[in-house]
């Protein structure tokens, strides 16, 4: 009978097969398992941390210490066990815990055990006059593991992926253990390695960094305190934290990297970059997941010049922009890297290739700007291009303009650079006082690649000379004999503009015993200048004078009002910006001396308070110039400021042309608080009574007129004005056509009103200027001469008769 199997059975016998099976295969998979785990090195190559010591010595904390009957004891002598344990103790000699002899050796753990010194005690029972001692310090050390960047790509071949993990230490032997969480061994081979595996390092057996991998435990040993190169091209994004131990010491340490798989890129932040010949060019570029680029400038075969660069961020967190300036001033005339540069912290730019050697600035024209993140095994050439522009240079045509200024004899010692300048009360002329401080500006001087070397082009002569005196030969100089140029400051950029800032006070240029002297500030080139043709030049001329401080007060000083704050004025050569002390005295009344600031008129006013004073008070009035013995003295008196104060001021030429125009200015004013009675205002021109009026003014109010006066034939013409109690005198002289119609001697074209005879144009032909009216005549009569005198009295005459008429 055939027995047949149940339903239940047949399970039973599959269920049982599936198993058998299943068994086998996870056996395979068990032994296949056990292949892949190996190591690569030899382990003895590792620092194991066992250390035989002798007594006195040191011990790393973490390492095992070992004592042996060879070991020295502090007694000189080796050790000897007779017992099978010995006592491990503090440096107070206390019991810390009893350590066993095996094999003729103790071994002491170290891990638990704080820095300090420690005795391990043999004690021998009494079988030996000797107890033993070992000491031993115990120490610790550091360790400290950080990636260069924070950032790194993980494209293959590329310099974004690449980076450095530093680890340093204060002990000197070290090895370490370098793993990270989500990284096998073979990762961490392909990072700091040219290898993809730890069996392809294995096979080839190169020298390297790696003393051991241990594919088990997913670890490497690196050897050394060193930067290691790493290169996470092919390993996937993500953050990862390496562990960095000491293979044999308790120290240890974390290194940080995030790895991205976002495409690298160099980008130009403009399409073109425009710069004059000679000046700095500046080319802003932008990097995308990368810290580095290569940037050539030219085609030398298209151009006849090209210039390679590697540009390196190695800023911690990556600019999104870095501008790089580049010197087309001196590129390719020598070294190249002194052409490049960053604004940026942390960027390194390193010239790799420069072809068509250059003995002038880079000439005017359009160069083609390559952008990429690799360059090609020859470094001569981008490889991966990602952006591209154009540099555009435009010729240079040498400067175009000469301007001085001057500024206060105390600041021209502070400047340094343009921030300087720029801190300083600057005013435009070409008058200076002895000692005031000579600012000459080169208009269109450009060629800011020089400057930045601190160098002036050697192509433009830039000179100061005496003007042309008779018997005697021109003799040029340098500015830079009497200066330094005013390059950009952190705050004021050069923008072409080359500013000299020059002291002249005390040099051989002039004598200062002899002033009223005129120079010529020069800026002039030849063809034999790179910017210019065969047969051109630039020849531009400039003149200045130097005349002696002065200081004077206005008429109008001669009273002030018994008030607080009352303002006093007067007039200087001295630069705008200069401290004049002043001091008002009234013998058993009052002293003040308040400090008067030049405006940029050559104004000056001093603020008094004479509140607590009584009208009619007579006081000295003084102003003096701190640098030098320039000042004026007058004597003034205190006014009711409740009244009336009539005032006038009279402004006429010295010298006109036979035929032409003069014109009398006057202008009669009230300065009181209050209205005046009728002023009689009298004009005698020539003899003749031109005016003969009553006014009356409101306080704060003024009357004026002009009166013009010629003369066809040569001679004075004198004039003079009253208004009421004041009076004032002078002369024009009428001279021939072409000939000394200037105090200065100099036929400049300026205005005939002129006293100064400048280019400027200005008119400068006032009472207080040294004409014929001046204070101070040669006869010692105050204010004005004998025939001035006559003449005064005359018109005086004739306006009683006309009144009497």
């Amino acid at each position: 009978m055939t027995k047949e199997t149940t339903f239940s059975e047949k399970g039973r016998a599959l269920f049982l097969t599936a198993m058998m099976v299943l068994s086998v295969v996870a056996m395979t998979a068990s032994f296949a398992g056990a292949a892949a785990a190996y190591n690569v090195g030899d382990s003895s190559d590792v620092n194991s941390g066992e250390m035989e010591i002798n007594s006195g010595d040191a011990v790393w904390q973490g390492q095992t210490a070992i004592i042996t009957e060879s070991s020295q004891s502090a007694e000189s002598d080796s050790v000897v066990f007779n017992d099978s344990t010995v006592e491990l103790e503090d440096d107070d000699g206390d019991w810390l815990r009893d350590l066993d002899v095996e094999d003729g050796q103790v071994e002491v753990d170290t891990d638990n055990l704080e820095t300090g010194t420690y005795n391990v005690t043999v004690n021998n029972d009494g079988s030996s006059s000797v107890d033993y001692r070992v000491e031993f310090d115990l120490r610790t050390h550091g360790v400290t593991g950080e990636f260069d960047d924070a950032t790194v790509t993980n494209v293959a071949n590329s310099s974004s992926s690449n980076t450095s993990l530093e680890i340093d230490s204060d002990r000197g032997d070290l090895q370490t253990n370098v793993s990270a969480s989500g990284l096998d061994a073979d990762d961490l081979v392909s990072i700091f390695t040219q290898y993809d595996s730890a069996s392809e390092l294995e096979d080839a057996n190169p020298d390297n960094s790696i003393v051991y991998i241990d594919t088990d435990d997913d670890e490497i040993v690196l050897d050394g305190r060193d930067e290691f190169t790493a290169d996470f091209g092919g390993i996937d994004a993500g953050d990862y934290e390496f562990s960095i131990d000491a293979s044999d010491t308790t120290a240890e340490d974390t290194a940080n990297i995030t790895v991205t798989d976002e495409e690298i890129s160099a980008e130009f932040v403009n399409s073109d970059v425009n710069v004059g010949q000679g000046d700095l060019a500046e080319i802003p570029i932008e990097l995308e997941n990368t810290n580095d680029a290569y940037l050539k400038v030219g085609d030398v075969d298209n151009s006849g010049f090209e210039s390679l660069v590697h540009i390196e961020d190695n800023s911690d967190d990556g600019y999104d922009q870095i501008t790089l300036n580049y010197n087309t001033f001196i590129t390719g005339q020598g070294d190249e890297g002194e052409a490049w540069s960053a604004e940026e912290e942390d960027v390194e730019v390193t010239p790799l290739n420069v072809e068509g050697n250059l003995s002038e600035p880079l000439a005017g024209t359009e160069y083609e700007l390559s952008l990429g993140t690799d360059v090609n095994s020859d470094e001569d050439d981008i490889q991966s291009e990602t952006g591209t522009a154009f540099l555009n240079v435009q010729d240079y045509e040498g400067p175009s303009d000469i301007t001085t200024y001057t500024v206060p004899e105390d600041d021209l010692g502070s400047l340094n650079d343009l921030d300087d300048l720029n801190e300083t009360v600057v005013t435009e002329t070409n008058e200076f006082a002895h000692q005031d401080g000579v600012i000459v500006a080169i208009e269109g001087y450009g060629l800011s690649g020089a400057l930045d070397d601190g160098e002036l082009a050697d192509s433009i002569s830039l000179q100061i000379e005496e003007e042309d005196i008779p018997n005697q030969e021109p003799n040029p100089r340098d500015l830079s004999e009497y200066g330094e140029f005013l390059n950009s400051g952190e705050d004021n950029e050069y923008n072409g503009t080359l500013y000299f800032a020059l002291d002249l006070a005390g040099t051989d240029l002039y004598d200062e015993d002899d002033l009223s002297t005129g120079f010529d500030v020069t800026a002039q080139a030849n063809d034999s200048a790179f910017f210019l043709e065969e047969d051109e030049e630039i020849d531009l001329e400039h003149t200045i004078s130097i005349d002696e401080r002065s200081v004077e007060w206005d008429d109008s000083a001669e009273s002030a009002p018994a008030v607080d704050g009352a303002e006093l004025t007067g007039e200087t050569n001295v630069a705008p910006g200069t401290e004049l002390r002043t001091q008002a005295r009234s013998v058993g009344n009052f002293t003040h001396s308040p400090d008067a600031v030049v405006e940029e008129d050559g104004t000056f006013t001093a603020t008094y308070d004479f509140g607590d004073y009584e009208p009619e008070t007579e006081f000295t009035l003084r102003v003096m110039d701190p640098a030098s013995d320039a000042e004026h003295e007058i004597t003034s008196e205190l006014y009711d400021a409740e009244l009336p104060n009539i005032e006038l001021d009279t402004d006429a030429p010295s010298e006109v042309t036979v035929g032409e125009d003069a014109t009398l200015d006057v202008t009669v004013s009230n300065t009181g608080g209050s209205a005046s009675d009728e002023i009689e205002v009298g004009v005698v021109i020539g003899g003749e009574n031109t005016l003969n009026e009553n006014i009356t003014l409101d306080a704060g109010e003024e009357w004026s007129n002009s009166f013009d006066f010629t003369s066809e034939e040569t001679g004075d013409v004198e004039w003079s004005v009253v208004a009421g109690d004041n009076e004032e005198t002078g002369t024009t002289s009428f001279v021939e056509d072409g000939g000394n119609e200037s105090d200065s001697g100099s036929d400049t074209g300026s205005d005939d009103e002129s006293d100064s005879g400048s280019d400027s144009g200005s008119d400068s032909g006032s009472d207080d200027s040294g004409g014929d009216d001046s204070d101070g005549d040669d006869d010692g009569t105050p204010g004005f001469g004998v025939a001035v005198a006559l003449a005064a009295l005359l018109g005086a005459a004739m306006l009683a008769l006309r009144k009497q008429n």
